[in-house]
């Protein structure tokens, strides 16, 4: 097939070859020429979840792909979004183009791919390119049954990429703000999309002062490129609330332009119908009419994550002083200014606070997460030794709270 010398070349390089049972990829250095089996639950390395290590940069995003290997990650073909319940679809980690990309067996059975490590409240980013007919999707929070809140990535006609898609016994949700035509390059049914991108300075990413039509597709989404998708997902876990999901795309550059809004509101009742910390999933839907075997398929890249309070807030880098040796010790742990020691602890632990002499001022334990939050008295002031206690070791932190 004639391919774009733009497009990754893996494809290029791969797709073009039919093998017994459907189509398949020729190997690429790093890279498998099929999948390995579906897990039945994350990959443990001495008694943890195997997961990408890096630290967070100046914006307090970390890397959730190495660009080279599926580590952090395993492939799950639990519930209905997979006919094969043994292989799935697949998955690859395209080590020259720094990617994971995904398409099907020619028996068109889905599949999600998910990380080892489970958040609550998120930003997600990561780039995104696939060929249009393709239907994938992020899943939010995905519980064990794989029933959960979905940003879309229907990359196909009558839906969207960053809508939302809910599916559960106690509610669903099914939203595209606009939605395409036959073609990457149409949509139609823009009032939504019209509304919320009005309300956010239109004119900075190339659409008039009322929002973003149509006509202006193709000025904020590359066709034939990478482009850029974020997503919010927090809250709904406090009486009274309602979990949230926001969701914006954008065009890559070597400066990147503004977000533009693609989905903004609120899911899911709160209270028990609420999911806490789970893992975060990327889906190959299910059919071979959503996917086709004849070279369609999706490329993520620069995949990263910061936890968010749960209204939504970014938690600034700067709120958290202490120890950063998440790829060390198993977690990541600071002072907030109001008294918070919070980050991310990887697995059951317990956390101890001692003064100067070393008497014991409070004691913390929990099964950890990317979202750990223990609460410091008043009383618990000035030079403080904090020791954080794991099933990978002990670890001892120094910290001044005024």
């Amino acid at each position: 097939m004639q391919m774009q010398s733009n497009r990754p070349f893996f494809l290029a390089l791969s797709l073009s070859v039919l093998v017994s049972g459907g189509l398949q990829a020729q190997p690429v250095l790093g890279i498998p020429s099929v999948n390995n089996p579906c897990a039945a639950s994350a990959t443990m390395v001495n008694g943890f979840p195997d997961t990408v290590a890096a630290v967070a940069d100046a914006q307090g995003f970390v890397s959730i792909f190495d660009g080279k290997s599926l580590k952090g990650w395993w492939e799950g073909c639990g519930g209905s979004h997979a006919t094969d319940k043994v292989n799935g679809g697949i998955w690859m980690a395209d080590s020259t183009n720094q990617a994971i990309y995904s398409f099907q067996n020619a028996n068109g059975s889905g599949s999600v791919l998910t990380t080892n490590k489970s958040y609550t409240h998120y930003e997600l980013q990561f780039e995104f390119w696939a060929s249009f007919g393709s239907d994938a999707g992020v899943f939010n929070r995905t519980p064990a049954n794989w029933r959960c809140y979905q940003t879309t990535l229907d990359y196909l006609t009558g839906s969207s990429i960053g809508g939302a898609y809910g599916e559960n016994s106690y509610a669903s949700h099914n939203v595209d703000y606009y939605t395409f035509n036959n073609s990457a390059t149409a949509i139609t049914n823009v009032t939504q999309w019209t509304n919320i991108t009005s309300q956010n300075n239109p004119a900075s990413y190339g659409c008039p002062t009322t929002g973003c039509t149509a006509a202006e597709w193709t000025t904020v989404w590359n066709t034939a490129g990478w482009n850029q998708v974020r997503i919010k997902f927090f809250g709904g876990l406090t009486a009274g609330q309602r979990t949230k999901m926001q969701s914006w795309i954008r065009k890559v550059s070597d400066t990147p332009g503004p977000w533009v809004p693609t989905y903004k509101d609120s899911i899911l009742p709160s209270g028990s119908a609420a999911t806490p910390a789970n893992p975060i999933g990327l889906q190959i839907h299910q059919g071979s009419s959503r996917w086709n075997t004849t070279g369609r398929g999706a490329w993520y890249r620069n995949i990263k994550i910061r936890p968010l309070s749960e209204t939504g807030d970014t938690i600034p880098p700067t709120a958290l002083t202490g120890d950063a040796r998440e790829g060390m010790q198993g977690f990541r742990l600071g002072l907030r200014a109001d008294g918070v020691l919070a980050g991310a602890i990887l697995g059951p632990n317990r956390v101890t606070v001692r003064d100067v002499a070393g008497r014991t001022l409070q004691t913390f334990s929990g099964p950890g997460g990317e979202d750990v939050a223990y609460r410091l008295s008043g009383s618990a002031r000035g030079i403080l030794l904090i020791e954080v206690r794991t099933a990978r070791g002990v670890s001892r932190l120094r910290m001044n709270r005024i």
